[in-house]
Protein backbone atom coordinates (compact mmCIF):
# COMPACT_ATOMS: atom_id res chain seq x y z
CA UNK A 1 0.00 0.00 0.00
CA UNK A 2 1.23 3.47 -0.86
CA UNK A 3 0.12 6.92 0.13
CA UNK A 4 -1.07 9.21 -2.68
CA UNK A 5 2.23 11.07 -2.49
CA UNK A 6 4.27 7.87 -2.66
CA UNK A 7 2.25 6.56 -5.59
CA UNK A 8 2.65 9.84 -7.47
CA UNK A 9 6.41 9.62 -6.95
CA UNK A 10 6.51 6.05 -8.27
CA UNK A 11 4.36 6.88 -11.31
CA UNK A 12 6.53 9.90 -12.14
CA UNK A 13 9.11 7.44 -13.45
CA UNK A 14 8.27 6.65 -17.09
CA UNK A 15 8.65 2.90 -16.66
CA UNK A 16 5.90 3.02 -14.00
CA UNK A 17 3.70 5.66 -15.67
CA UNK A 18 -0.10 5.83 -15.41
CA UNK A 19 -1.99 4.04 -18.17
CA UNK A 20 -5.54 4.84 -19.29
CA UNK A 21 -7.48 3.14 -22.08
CA UNK A 22 -10.38 4.63 -24.03
CA UNK A 23 -12.44 3.53 -27.02
CA UNK A 24 -9.73 4.62 -29.47
CA UNK A 25 -6.57 5.28 -27.45
CA UNK A 26 -4.08 3.79 -25.04
CA UNK A 27 -2.69 6.69 -23.03
CA UNK A 28 0.48 6.62 -20.99
CA UNK A 29 1.78 9.53 -18.91
CA UNK A 30 4.00 10.16 -15.93
CA UNK A 31 2.52 13.58 -15.17
CA UNK A 32 -0.39 12.73 -12.87
CA UNK A 33 -3.37 10.40 -12.71
CA UNK A 34 -5.73 13.36 -12.97
CA UNK A 35 -4.04 14.51 -16.17
CA UNK A 36 -4.21 10.99 -17.59
CA UNK A 37 -7.99 10.97 -17.14
CA UNK A 38 -8.35 14.51 -18.47
CA UNK A 39 -6.33 13.69 -21.57
CA UNK A 40 -8.53 10.66 -22.15
CA UNK A 41 -11.64 12.88 -22.17
CA UNK A 42 -9.99 15.40 -24.48
CA UNK A 43 -8.70 12.93 -27.02
CA UNK A 44 -11.91 10.99 -27.47
CA UNK A 45 -13.65 14.24 -28.37
CA UNK A 46 -10.75 15.25 -30.62
CA UNK A 47 -10.99 11.88 -32.35
CA UNK A 48 -14.53 12.66 -33.51
CA UNK A 49 -13.40 16.01 -34.92
CA UNK A 50 -10.44 14.45 -36.72
CA UNK A 51 -12.73 11.92 -38.38
CA UNK A 52 -15.16 14.62 -39.47
CA UNK A 53 -12.51 16.98 -40.86
CA UNK A 54 -10.56 14.31 -42.70
CA UNK A 55 -13.71 12.59 -43.97
CA UNK A 56 -12.42 9.22 -42.83
CA UNK A 57 -13.55 6.70 -40.20
CA UNK A 58 -11.02 4.70 -38.20
CA UNK A 59 -11.63 1.22 -36.87
CA UNK A 60 -8.06 -0.03 -36.59
CA UNK A 61 -6.04 -0.87 -33.48
CA UNK A 62 -6.15 1.62 -30.64
CA UNK A 63 -3.66 4.44 -31.06
CA UNK A 64 -0.93 5.01 -28.48
CA UNK A 65 -0.40 8.42 -26.89
CA UNK A 66 2.64 9.14 -24.73
CA UNK A 67 2.52 12.33 -22.66
CA UNK A 68 5.92 12.78 -21.04
CA UNK A 69 6.37 14.62 -17.78
CA UNK A 70 9.74 16.10 -18.68
CA UNK A 71 12.09 16.89 -21.52
CA UNK A 72 14.48 14.22 -20.24
CA UNK A 73 11.78 11.54 -20.64
CA UNK A 74 10.93 12.75 -24.14
CA UNK A 75 14.61 12.92 -25.13
CA UNK A 76 15.25 9.38 -23.91
CA UNK A 77 12.28 8.13 -25.94
CA UNK A 78 13.51 9.88 -29.11
CA UNK A 79 16.92 8.24 -28.67
CA UNK A 80 15.27 4.86 -28.09
CA UNK A 81 13.31 5.29 -31.32
CA UNK A 82 16.45 6.44 -33.17
CA UNK A 83 14.77 9.77 -33.86
CA UNK A 84 17.35 12.13 -32.41
CA UNK A 85 16.43 14.71 -35.05
CA UNK A 86 13.07 15.14 -33.28
CA UNK A 87 14.56 16.02 -29.90
CA UNK A 88 14.32 19.82 -30.46
CA UNK A 89 10.58 19.49 -31.14
CA UNK A 90 7.86 19.42 -28.48
CA UNK A 91 6.51 16.15 -29.85
CA UNK A 92 6.12 13.93 -32.88
CA UNK A 93 3.96 11.12 -34.25
CA UNK A 94 4.58 7.92 -36.15
CA UNK A 95 1.77 6.29 -38.08
CA UNK A 96 3.97 3.29 -38.86
CA UNK A 97 4.71 2.70 -35.17
CA UNK A 98 1.22 3.81 -34.11
CA UNK A 99 2.05 6.48 -31.55
CA UNK A 100 1.94 10.20 -30.92
CA UNK A 101 3.97 11.78 -28.14
CA UNK A 102 4.96 15.06 -26.57
CA UNK A 103 5.92 17.02 -23.50
CA UNK A 104 5.17 20.50 -22.17
CA UNK A 105 8.15 22.36 -23.62
CA UNK A 106 7.38 25.55 -21.72
CA UNK A 107 5.55 23.93 -18.81
CA UNK A 108 1.95 23.28 -17.83
CA UNK A 109 -0.83 20.84 -18.56
CA UNK A 110 -2.75 23.14 -20.95
CA UNK A 111 0.30 23.26 -23.22
CA UNK A 112 0.69 19.50 -23.04
CA UNK A 113 -2.97 19.02 -23.99
CA UNK A 114 -2.44 21.26 -27.03
CA UNK A 115 0.66 19.31 -28.04
CA UNK A 116 -1.16 15.99 -27.74
CA UNK A 117 -4.11 17.25 -29.81
CA UNK A 118 -1.60 18.42 -32.45
CA UNK A 119 0.24 15.10 -32.51
CA UNK A 120 -3.07 13.24 -32.30
CA UNK A 121 -4.09 14.92 -35.55
CA UNK A 122 -0.91 13.71 -37.25
CA UNK A 123 -1.44 10.22 -35.89
CA UNK A 124 -5.07 10.03 -37.01
CA UNK A 125 -4.20 11.26 -40.50
CA UNK A 126 -1.33 8.81 -40.85
CA UNK A 127 -3.40 5.88 -39.58
CA UNK A 128 -6.87 6.55 -40.99
CA UNK A 129 -6.19 8.53 -44.16
CA UNK A 130 -2.64 7.45 -44.99
CA UNK A 131 -2.24 10.31 -47.42
CA UNK A 132 1.06 11.56 -48.81
CA UNK A 133 1.47 15.28 -48.18
CA UNK A 134 4.00 18.14 -48.24
CA UNK A 135 5.44 19.33 -44.95
CA UNK A 136 3.60 22.68 -44.84
CA UNK A 137 0.29 20.90 -45.39
CA UNK A 138 0.95 18.26 -42.74
CA UNK A 139 1.70 20.94 -40.15
CA UNK A 140 -1.10 23.17 -41.38
CA UNK A 141 -3.57 20.39 -40.62
CA UNK A 142 -2.17 19.74 -37.14
CA UNK A 143 -1.95 23.41 -36.13
CA UNK A 144 -5.53 23.81 -37.37
CA UNK A 145 -6.54 21.65 -34.41
CA UNK A 146 -4.68 23.87 -31.93
CA UNK A 147 -7.61 26.29 -31.95
CA UNK A 148 -10.14 25.12 -29.36
CA UNK A 149 -11.73 25.71 -25.99
CA UNK A 150 -11.68 23.15 -23.21
CA UNK A 151 -13.55 23.62 -19.94
CA UNK A 152 -12.63 20.29 -18.42
CA UNK A 153 -15.70 18.60 -19.86
CA UNK A 154 -16.35 19.79 -23.42
CA UNK A 155 -13.86 20.28 -26.24
CA UNK A 156 -14.94 22.75 -28.94
CA UNK A 157 -12.82 23.55 -31.99
CA UNK A 158 -12.81 26.99 -33.61
CA UNK A 159 -9.44 26.30 -35.32
CA UNK A 160 -7.89 29.72 -34.63
CA UNK A 161 -4.55 28.84 -33.04
CA UNK A 162 -3.90 31.23 -30.13
CA UNK A 163 -0.17 30.52 -30.36
CA UNK A 164 0.18 30.95 -34.13
CA UNK A 165 -2.01 33.95 -34.97
CA UNK A 166 -0.07 36.62 -33.00
CA UNK A 167 3.27 35.44 -34.41
CA UNK A 168 1.91 35.43 -37.93
CA UNK A 169 0.45 38.91 -37.65
CA UNK A 170 3.71 40.22 -36.23
CA UNK A 171 5.67 38.70 -39.11
CA UNK A 172 3.28 40.19 -41.66
CA UNK A 173 3.48 43.61 -40.00
CA UNK A 174 7.28 43.55 -39.88
CA UNK A 175 7.65 42.01 -43.33
CA UNK A 176 9.62 39.04 -41.99
CA UNK A 177 7.20 36.40 -43.26
CA UNK A 178 8.18 33.77 -45.79
CA UNK A 179 6.82 34.23 -49.32
CA UNK A 180 4.10 31.61 -49.72
CA UNK A 181 5.92 29.89 -52.55
CA UNK A 182 8.84 29.35 -50.14
CA UNK A 183 6.53 28.08 -47.41
CA UNK A 184 5.03 25.53 -49.80
CA UNK A 185 8.50 24.17 -50.52
CA UNK A 186 9.69 24.29 -46.90
CA UNK A 187 10.30 21.54 -44.37
CA UNK A 188 9.07 21.63 -40.77
CA UNK A 189 11.83 19.50 -39.25
CA UNK A 190 14.53 21.56 -40.92
CA UNK A 191 12.95 24.74 -39.54
CA UNK A 192 12.96 23.25 -36.03
CA UNK A 193 16.63 22.41 -36.29
CA UNK A 194 17.44 25.94 -37.45
CA UNK A 195 15.96 27.29 -34.22
CA UNK A 196 12.84 28.63 -32.53
CA UNK A 197 12.51 31.72 -34.72
CA UNK A 198 12.42 29.78 -37.97
CA UNK A 199 10.20 26.99 -36.67
CA UNK A 200 7.71 29.40 -35.10
CA UNK A 201 7.43 31.25 -38.39
CA UNK A 202 7.04 28.08 -40.47
CA UNK A 203 4.35 26.59 -38.22
CA UNK A 204 2.49 29.89 -37.88
CA UNK A 205 2.38 30.41 -41.63
CA UNK A 206 1.39 26.80 -42.27
CA UNK A 207 -1.53 27.28 -39.87
CA UNK A 208 -2.44 30.62 -41.46
CA UNK A 209 -2.45 29.34 -45.04
CA UNK A 210 -4.38 26.18 -44.19
CA UNK A 211 -6.96 28.14 -42.17
CA UNK A 212 -7.32 30.73 -44.94
CA UNK A 213 -7.87 28.11 -47.64
CA UNK A 214 -10.50 26.37 -45.51
CA UNK A 215 -12.35 29.48 -44.30
CA UNK A 216 -11.27 32.78 -45.82
CA UNK A 217 -10.53 32.17 -49.48
CA UNK A 218 -12.91 32.73 -52.37
CA UNK A 219 -15.34 29.92 -53.10
CA UNK A 220 -13.32 29.03 -56.18
CA UNK A 221 -10.13 28.71 -54.13
CA UNK A 222 -11.93 26.66 -51.47
CA UNK A 223 -13.11 24.22 -54.12
CA UNK A 224 -9.62 23.99 -55.58
CA UNK A 225 -8.19 23.35 -52.13
CA UNK A 226 -10.80 20.69 -51.40
CA UNK A 227 -9.74 18.92 -54.59
CA UNK A 228 -6.07 19.20 -53.64
CA UNK A 229 -6.81 17.83 -50.16
CA UNK A 230 -8.49 14.78 -51.66
CA UNK A 231 -5.62 14.21 -54.10
CA UNK A 232 -3.17 14.25 -51.21
CA UNK A 233 -5.42 11.95 -49.17
CA UNK A 234 -5.81 9.44 -52.01
CA UNK A 235 -2.09 9.51 -52.84
CA UNK A 236 -3.04 10.43 -56.39
CA UNK A 237 0.01 12.68 -56.73
CA UNK A 238 2.49 10.16 -55.38
CA UNK A 239 5.46 10.59 -53.03
CA UNK A 240 7.01 13.36 -55.12
CA UNK A 241 4.84 15.89 -53.23
CA UNK A 242 7.16 15.43 -50.24
CA UNK A 243 10.03 17.07 -52.17
CA UNK A 244 10.25 20.87 -52.56
CA UNK A 245 9.67 20.65 -56.32
CA UNK A 246 6.79 18.20 -55.93
CA UNK A 247 5.14 20.26 -53.21
CA UNK A 248 5.34 23.32 -55.44
CA UNK A 249 4.05 21.67 -58.60
CA UNK A 250 1.19 19.92 -56.79
CA UNK A 251 0.03 23.20 -55.27
CA UNK A 252 0.32 25.20 -58.49
CA UNK A 253 -1.32 22.42 -60.47
CA UNK A 254 -4.53 22.85 -58.53
CA UNK A 255 -4.39 26.37 -57.06
CA UNK A 256 -2.72 28.24 -59.93
CA UNK A 257 0.48 30.28 -59.97
CA UNK A 258 -0.76 33.82 -59.33
CA UNK A 259 1.28 34.14 -56.15
CA UNK A 260 0.81 37.91 -55.87
CA UNK A 261 -2.98 37.61 -55.76
CA UNK A 262 -2.87 34.73 -53.29
CA UNK A 263 -0.41 36.56 -51.01
CA UNK A 264 -2.53 39.70 -51.07
CA UNK A 265 -5.79 37.91 -50.29
CA UNK A 266 -4.15 35.81 -47.57
CA UNK A 267 -2.47 38.71 -45.80
CA UNK A 268 -5.66 40.79 -45.84
CA UNK A 269 -7.72 37.94 -44.42
CA UNK A 270 -5.30 37.15 -41.58
CA UNK A 271 -5.70 40.71 -40.30
CA UNK A 272 -9.49 40.26 -40.09
CA UNK A 273 -9.44 37.14 -37.90
CA UNK A 274 -10.94 37.66 -34.46
CA UNK A 275 -9.64 35.46 -31.65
Amino acid sequence: WYSAEELAQIRSVWAEAWETETAHYKIRTNTSEAFSLELARVMEQAFASYSEHYHRPYDGPKMNLYAFGSFEDYRAFCIEQKLESHIPAAGHASGAKNYGCGYAKYGGNPELISTMIHEGSHLFYDRAVQGIVPSWYHEGQATYFEGYTWDGTTLKFHHISPARLPWLRQALTQGTNLPLRDLIQGDALSSIQRGAKDSTLFYSQAWGLYYFLCHGATEERKKQFATLREKYASRALGPSVMSPAGAYSSFVGEMGSDWDALESEWKAYIQTIKK
